[in-house]
């Protein structure tokens, strides 16, 4: 079981979007104005160029984040934030790659500047799920909640922590608290989600994952609510969950696929061909001809069973 909010890293392939482009231009205008202001920036601009670099570590511009941190870390009104903004743009989504933790690093510099303060505790947390030492992550949650004041991030951390250890029920607790202080966070629907998932509390698994979508719709979200629905046997509304994905998308290959998968399910063996006849004009893996050879079987066609598991062959033995 592993429940992990995680955050896709950028393509540098990508064509930028005008947003993105306008926030390249915002980000090399403020390094600019960080290496200008230097140690005579007043403690109003230190302010601003703390949220403006925290703001752009988020938003995948980490070197130029870093570069205005580090320029902010040596002056007089260096604190505590400053160096857990440092400390994000050492991070991806496989937690501080660098041998030398250089997070770490910054957060136990933070936490001297002030050993109170929630936001580290809860971004070593964090780099902790993401490594996978979830004992250690709830162990950096306990302190965290132990803070005068409580950055609200530490409640989904702790959540993710005890989920993948297992420890459900503290799980859905720590949870309930993230969306008591942040209800309108889809990540922290998605999480209630699948920890009511493992609980097997299937109907209210759906309602999360449904409020998840209603917050921040995407395909992740239709996929897990597709999940459960087909586990609860509703194979109508399944597909037709399917089916809006499918409207969204139309060249998603595994919604095709996995609509064939419920339609062969509730019977409907015809439109399941269908769906896997779409799915391999747009992926054609030896996987779903497997899958068609073994419904055209079902069906009495022997001779497009043949075909098709020749053809699943050919794939498998290629070597390309």
């Amino acid at each position: 079981m592993t429940i992990l909010h995680l955050t896709l890293a950028m393509s540098a392939s990508v064509k930028c979007s005008p947003i993105e482009s306008s926030t390249a231009k915002s980000a090399s205008a403020a390094v600019r104005k960080a290496r200008t202001l230097s140690s005579r920036m007043t403690a109003q601009q230190f302010i601003e160029l703390l949220r403006e670099a925290d703001k752009l570590s988020y938003a995948k511009f980490k070197f130029e984040a870093r570069t205005i941190a580090q320029i902010l870390s040596k002056t007089k009104y260096v604190n505590a934030d400053c160096y857990c903004v440092l400390a994000t743009t050492y991070t991806d989504v496989l937690g501080d790659e660098d041998p030398t933790k250089p997070a770490e690093k910054y957060l136990k510099l933070a936490l001297e500047i002030d050993p109170k303060y929630s936001k580290a505790y809860a971004l070593l947390a964090d780099y902790a799920n993401q490594e996978g030492r979830f004992s250690d992550a709830v162990a950096y949650c306990n302190k965290a909640t132990a803070c005068p004041v409580i950055d609200p991030m530490v409640y989904q951390c702790k959540a993710s922590a005890l989920a993948n250890l297992n420890r459900l029920p503290e799980a859905l607790a720590a949870i309930n608290r993230g969306i008591d202080c942040v209800h309108n966070r889809a990540e922290l629907h998605r999480i209630k989600g699948s920890i009511l998932e493992n609980m097997h509390r299937h109907s209210e698994a759906l309602e999360s994952f449904r409020q998840a979508d209603r917050i921040e719709p995407n395909e992740w979200n239709c996929y897990q609510i597709v999940h459960v629905l087909e586990i609860q046997n509703k194979l109508a509304e399944a597909i037709t969950e399917i089916s809006k994905v499918i409207a969204n998308n139309p060249k998603d290959g595994e919604a095709y696929r996995t609509r064939a998968q419920l339609k062969i399910k509730s019977k409907d063996l015809s439109g399941a061909l269908k769906d896997y006849d779409t799915t391999i004009e747009l992926e054609p893996t030896a996987k779903t001809l497997k899958d068609r050879a073994n419904l055209h079987l079902q069906m009495g066609h022997k001779e497009l069973y043949m075909r098709d598991s020749v053809a699943a062959k050919k794939l498998i033995d290629s070597p390309f």
